[in-house]
This record gives structure tokens, C-alpha cells and sequence, in this order.
């Protein structure tokens, strides 16, 4: 596996990032428009978009390769697997009729007899071939592509600077699920939508050669419970480091109706969360982790280190609520030039700027910033409810952990996910100033009103 050494995989026990990055405003890439691929890919093209139904959690457990899990818990408690209507096993064979007892061997053969409504369970093993999503399902009827509950299912690539320059999995049939899987090493992005309502759920990407979700120019794209780490762009043919400009940890480009929950985006070379050219996108309970940092210390770095850009000048309508974001060289929440944009509920810490606005028609309210390297804010909007416009700066002592949880980049999504949120970093603690500040903005709190930054107190 293309790896970066361990000494520089992000023990972010106490993270403060001194890089001194030009203020220009950052273009972002969102990642190249499609071209022609090389190589070989297990399946055709197919569009995706997310259905509204909740998906039952099953759990995957360990990789030969790897000692952590894979996924969500598998343990006794778990719910047992469904009776899937396709399986598809490394040892299986395309002339199997794709039982459990009887799998097929590759993807493209479930893609030939694979319909709406259909759940296809990969089986545990380390899957090299290009995969591409061809097939349509529907709103009522979406796809499901799953790894099997208990099972480490990962889709490994030739690393950065391998050839072909591609995706690991393209997703260009409209209503597919891709859930429990680890995609890493990838050449080009881990996972490219190209279709409209795909959802990604519980995904782990590490190290993938550009932007690690990539969605483009579709509609109702969904990323749930997943962790993408140590996305870089443009490496030459030997792998050797070059800008890192342009991979994102999760980017909608020119997208619609977008959204993302409870993920996080920990030390990519460019941004955590994009929404370039992209509108009506919803980002919620996110993570944003030490991105835009050269720790491959390759030449001319061009990271932007932000942790949520909301878009560009042709942007509109995006939006976030209850996100976390620390240390960034740049910023933490970057309006860069989008209108009409919303963030609510945001908490910077050890970023170089928190918060970013750079139009008054941008509505950020009950935001709170925490210990920034430059000034708490900058702002163009009118004054709200955050705590710079309250003057209240916070110490230590207005949380119950100042201390961000030690991720490594080794996690599943599920153990990083479970490592942030038993930490209980940033979380209000009982008499901080930052109780019962915030305005109403109809969401339930506790007390007299809602507390400021992305937690509410539980009395």
C-alpha cells in the first residue's frame, strides 16, 4: 500500500498549524471533468442518486490485512445479514448463478442480470480491478452494492502515480448504494459519481491519488458515516509528490440537492468538504480535520487548508449545521465567494481564521471560534448571535475536552467516527459562556435558548 511514513500520520493531540499560506481566495478544483479512462474496469457506467429509506446497519469486521475493523461493530448484537439477491466472492465464478453458496466472481457479471430494488453482497477480500456502476435503480427501488456484514471488503488501486489515472469506483447508473466498503491507494479519486441520487454510506478511503468522493455535475448525491483520509492530487508517474491542489476529502462539483452526515475528512491535501460550482448542498454533524497540510513535503504545495468551502461566486444555496473544524491553515468555514449560503451551529478551534463571509446575504448565526491563530472571524455580514459579535471569547474552561481526539488515519469510519464523538471535544461544559447564547432558530435546546457552537448542552 503507497502509504506516507507513520511519523507523519497526523497525531492530532494537540494540533496547531503554522503553515503561512497566501490569503488569495482559493479556486478549489472540485476535481477535472471526466475524460476517457485507461485500464480495465469490472462493470459499465451508471448514474446514482440517494433514496430516502433508512438502510439497516450490519457491520463488517477485519481485513487480512489490516487488524481494525473494517466497518460498523459485527459483533453479537448485530442484526443478522439479509438474504441478498446476488453475492459476489473472489473465489467465486462468473458461471455460478450468484447464490451465497454459489457467487459470482466480478462485478460485471451482477451488473448483467442486476435490477431495481436488488441487494448484491460483496464477500470479504481485497478487490484490484476498476469498478463502474452501470445499472439504473429508482426512487422506490434503489440498488444496493454492500460489503457482507462482519466482512472487510476493500477496493485497492496501483497508488498514486499508477497508471491508469482513474477512479477505483465510478458510479454512473442513477440510484445505487455503495455502503460498508474501503476503498485505498487509488490512482485517481476513490469513489466518482456521475449519476443523480447516489448515496455512499459508511465508506472508509484512505490515500486516494486525487479527491477522495467526488460527485459531479448530478443531483441528489448522499455521503453518510464515512472517513476519507489523506487525499493528494497530481502525483508524477515515479509518485512523487507535486502541488496538492485540488483533492478534497469529499467534493460536490456543479451538483444540486446535495448532502453529507456525520462524516469526516482528516488530512487531505486540499480542502475537507468542496461544493464548488454547486448549489442547495447540505453538509451536517462533520468533522473537518487538519486538511490542506503538507505532510508529503512535496515542492510548490498548493493545498488550500480549508475545512468547509461553500462553494464559489456561481454557488447558491448551500449550507451547514452542527460541523466541527480544527486545525487548518487557512480556514475553517470559507464562504469563498458563494451567496445565500447558511452555517449555523459551527465551532472552529486552532484554525488560522474560523469563520470566513464574505457576502452580507449569508445568514451565519450561533457559530463559536476557539482558540484561532488569527482573528476569530471575518466577516461581511451584519452581526448575529456568534461569538465573536457577542464578544465572548472562550477558554478552556467553557468545554468539557480540549483535546482532539488522536486520530492516526489507520481508523475504519466507524472506529473514527466513535473515537471523535466519545471524546466529547468541544462540547459545552456546565456554567461556559457559551450556554443559552444563540438565537431560536427552530431547532429543540435546552434552557432559556440555544447554546452557541455545534453541541447543545444536555442538562
Amino acid at each position: 500500500m503507497a502509504s506516507i511514513d507513520t511519523s507523519t500520520r497526523f497525531q492530532f493531540t494537540a494540533v496547531r498549524c503554522v503553515l503561512c499560506l497566501a490569503f488569495a481566495m482559493g479556486c478549489g478544483d472540485d476535481s477535472a471533468a471526466p475524460g476517457e479512462d485507461a485500464g480495465v474496469r469490472d462493470g459499465g457506467a451508471v448514474d446514482a442518486t440517494l433514496p430516502d429509506a433508512t438502510l439497516e446497519d450490519g457491520g463488517v469486521g477485519e481485513d487480512a490485512d489490516r487488524t481494525e475493523d473494517a466497518g460498523t461493530d459485527g459483533g453479537p448484537d448485530a442484526p443478522p445479514p439479509e438474504v441478498a439477491d446476488y453475492y459476489i466472492a473472489l473465489d467465486g465464478d462468473d458461471a455460478n448463478p450468484g447464490t451465497e453458496s454459489e457467487p459470482f466472481a466480478t462485478v460485471a457479471r451482477a451488473l448483467e442480470v442486476v435490477g431495481p430494488g436488488d441487494l448484491v453482497y460483496l464477500r470479504e477480500g481485497v478487490y484490484r480491478a476498476l469498478v463502474e456502476l452501470t445499472v439504473d435503480g429508482t426512487e422506490e427501488a434503489p440498488i444496493r452494492w454492500e460489503g457482507h456484514p462482519g466482512e472487510a471488503v476493500i477496493f485497492r488501486g496501483p497508488g498514486r502515480g499508477g497508471e491508469p489515472h482513474a477512479e477505483q469506483i465510478r458510479i454512473s447508473g442513477d440510484w445505487n448504494v455503495v455502503r460498508h466498503v474501503t476503498v485505498e491507494d487509488s490512482s485517481g479519486p476513490g469513489i466518482r459519481v456521475f449519476a443523480d441520487h447516489a448515496w455512499i454510506d459508511d465508506a472508509t478511503l484512505r490515500e486516494c491519488g486525487t479527491t477522495g468522493i467526488n460527485f459531479w455535475t448530478n443531483t441528489g448525491g448522499r455521503v453518510s458515516n464515512s472517513y476519507i483520509f489523506a487525499s493528494y492530487n497530481q502525483f508524477g508517474a515515479d509518485g512523487a509528490p507535486a502541488d496538492g491542489g485540488g483533492a478534497d476529502g469529499i467534493s460536490f462539483a456543479h451538483c444540486e440537492g446535495g448532502l453529507i452526515t456525520r462524516t469526516i475528512a482528516f488530512g487531505n491535501s486540499d480542502d475537507g468538504y468542496d461544493f464548488w460550482g454547486s448549489n442547495n448542498t447540505r453538509i451536517e454533524g462533520s468533522y473537518a480535520v487538519g486538511n490542506g497540510i503538507n505532510r508529503w513535503d512535496g515542492a510548490g504545495f498548493e493545498g488550500d487548508g480549508n475545512g468547509f468551502k461553500m462553494g464559489n461566486c456561481d454557488s447558491r444555496g448551500n449550507s451547514g449545521s452542527r460541523n466541527v473544524s480544527w486545525g487548518h491553515p487557512r480556514r475553517g468555514f470559507d464562504s469563498n465567494c458563494a451567496q445565500e449560503t447558511s452555517i449555523d451551529h459551527g465551532i472552529s478551534f486552532d484554525d488560522r481564521v474560523g469563520f470566513h463571509n464574505r457576502h452580507a446575504n449569508n445568514p451565519w448565526n450561533n457559530n463559536a471560534s476557539f482558540n484561532s491563530d488569527r482573528a476569530t472571524a471575518e466577516m461581511m455580514d451584519t452581526p448575529r448571535r456568534n461569538s465573536w459579535d457577542l464578544d465572548i471569547e472562550p477558554v478552556a474552561a467553557d468545554f468539557e475536552n480540549v483535546t482532539p481526539p488522536a486520530l492516526t488515519g489507520e481508523e475504519t469510519a466507524a472506529e473514527a467516527l466513535a473515537l471523535v464523538e466519545a471524546s466529547r471535544f468541544l462540547h459545552p461544559a456546565a456554567g461556559s459562556a457559551l450556554l443559552d447564547q444563540g438565537e431560536d432558530l427552530g431547532d429543540p435546546f435546552e434552557g432559556s435558548a440555544p447554546d452557541l457552537g455545534a453541541f447543545e448542552r444536555e442538562e
